[in-house]
């Protein structure tokens, strides 16, 4: 055997296996982009990227944004102006279309789920990794419809009420800390009080006590003995991170079958994480949670579909709450003529500074806090915790705004894009509660006769059916929160961060929120 021939010829199939998947890449990350962008750049109500990246494409914006001392997601207000259906993003390979019109937001509506459905193929997202197979990332069909039915009924506002007394309980527990002086990180405190007031009604009641220390991975082999709501946090973090790798984006299996020391270390802590919450359940002895109800009143419940389901809604509860919390508070010392329209209203509900505020917050008073309501939708329009939704694709081959889109097209929900469209909402870069008043002015579209928003125009918990199960369970908590706060102290943002008009706190902030109570009020 001439060993010299087989060795130059396993060297010419090598490097030619080399050429085929560089050539494989260049043409999905550089070649495909550029031949789509000038394809749909002739529709006029398509607008892509001013500029053409790879491989990180639209990272490349968002980066920029981060460097100008701007939230990442804050590109996309460059285009809102532009008055356009669509927006062609590329994210490395991916190709997705998102929606940005009350005209795309209505044939999406009108398209789902006979034509378009949740994009469940999650294996490249680190983070859906953590409740895969969950609701949200589950294709619309009769196991779902049952699943969504029973988890809405459980965590709807009927069923939430009761658990006030343990929502203050544990505000209680953090904010008696404070005294006047006290300076706090406020994030982190926010994430710590959401995690656990989720996670007691979702999972059980002595969740805070029982729950134990958890081992995190860092990327040098380093394992960290932490809490809970050390280890979420620091969790969803490193999965955003992998993301957004280069490598990652290039070569998505490398996240699919978790290959390289990043992906290997995410997916030990994803690991780690559900083995903790399986070790709760099964010492919890509260029979009352959202997961012992279900399992009693529906044995037909498949248990890992609950466990996952909760799972999902604790993952994407508990940062949706603790950022509209801090948008809140944010724009409230930033705007003291709304703060006291806010206190104003809590003192003639009687949820003013009290020695026992923590005994006279009531659900029927929380409902009528309706300037408070308002405030806090408009921290969610202003700054929606997520600036677009998760991904959907077309079954078959569609129109979106006349627009075609093949079968198995990406595509999002912008909620930032109606959330800022200045042709529905008055000075839509402006912190203004008023809104969402139907007495105000600015309750109406601009330059009508009191023509009212359409209801695609605020679509915080997204829309159509695949929209939040519990937006009712989202404003009472909040108001809970915020009114135990508020009624309890005075406090100043820094300066620095008052100044910045450009400071948001949705996913992916880069921003602090630093918080000096300057009075306590009881």
């Amino acid at each position: 055997m001439d060993f010299t021939a087989v060795a130059i010829l396993i060297v010419k199939l090598v490097t030619l296996s080399v050429v085929i998947y560089a050539g494989y890449i260049l043409s999905i990350v550089v070649i495909i982009p550029y031949q789509k962008r000038k394809y749909y750049s002739q529709f006029k109500n398509v607008c892509v990227s001013k500029n053409f990246n790879p491989p990180m494409h639209d990272l490349s914006l968002m980066e920029e944004k981060h460097k100008q001392n701007k939230h990442k997601w804050s590109f996309y207000l460059d285009y809102i102006e532009e008055g356009k259906d669509i927006h062609l993003s590329h994210f490395g390979y991916k190709r997705i279309f998102d929606l940005m019109s009350q005209r795309a937001f209505e044939d999406f509506d009108n398209q789902i789920p006979s034509k378009i459905d949740k994009f469940t193929d999650l294996q490249e997202l680190s983070f859906a990794k953590t409740f895969f197979g969950a609701l949200q990332h589950s294709p619309t069909n009769k196991d779902w419809e049952k699943r969504r039915a029973v988890f809405t009924k459980a965590i709807g506002l009927n069923f939430s009420s009761r658990y006030i007394s343990l929502m203050i309980e544990n505000c209680k527990k953090m904010m008696d800390t404070w005294d006047e002086g006290t300076e706090i990180d406020f994030i982190p405190e926010m994430y710590k009080l959401t995690l656990i007031v989720i996670s007691s009604i979702l999972l059980g009641r002595d969740f805070d006590e029982k729950i134990r220390m958890m081992n995190y991975t860092h990327l040098n082999g380093e394992v960290e003995v932490i809490t809970l709501y050390k280890f979420f946090p620091q969790l969803g973090k490193d999965l955003m991170a992998a993301l957004e790798m280069p490598l990652n984006l290039l070569f998505p299996t490398l996240i699919r079958n978790n290959i390289g020391n990043v992906n290997k270390t995410n997916m030990k802590n994803i690991q780690e994480w559900r083995a903790t919450f399986h070790d709760f359940l099964a010492v919890t002895t509260d029979e009352e949670s959202c997961y012992k109800v279900i399992l009693r009143d529906h044995p037909e419940y498949n248990k890992e579909d609950l466990f996952n389901d909760l799972q999902g809604f604790l993952f994407d509860g508990y940062e949706t709450l603790a950022e509209t919390f801090c948008t809140t508070i944010y724009f409230l010392n930033k705007k003291p003529e709304l703060y006291t329209k806010v206190m104003d209203e809590l003192k003639q509900e009687d949820l003013g500074p009290q020695e026992n505020l923590d005994k006279v917050i009531t659900h029927e008073k929380v409902r009528d806090l309706s300037y408070l309501t308002m405030t806090i939708k408009e921290s969610l329009r202003i700054d929606p915790p997520l600036a677009r939704s998760m991904h959907f694709y077309a079954k078959e081959d569609i129109k979106i705004a006349g627009v075609p889109l093949p079968k198995g097209s990406v595509m999002s929900m912008c909620f930032i894009a109606r959330h800022y469209d200045p042709t529905i909402w008055h000075k839509p870069h402006e912190y203004i509660p008023e809104r969402f008043d139907p007495e105000s002015e600015y309750y109406y579209m601009p330059g009508t006769e009191k023509k009212a928003r359409k209801p695609l125009s605020f679509v915080a918990f997204s829309n159509a059916i695949r929209k939040c199960p519990a937006p009712t369970f989202a404003y009472l908590e909040l108001k809970v929160f915020l009114a135990y706060f508020l009624g309890r102290f005075e406090y100043k943002v820094d300066q620095k961060l008052l100044d910045n008009e450009d400071v948001r706190y949705g996913i992916l902030s880069q921003f602090p929120l630093d918080v000096k109570i300057t009075k306590k009020l009881c």
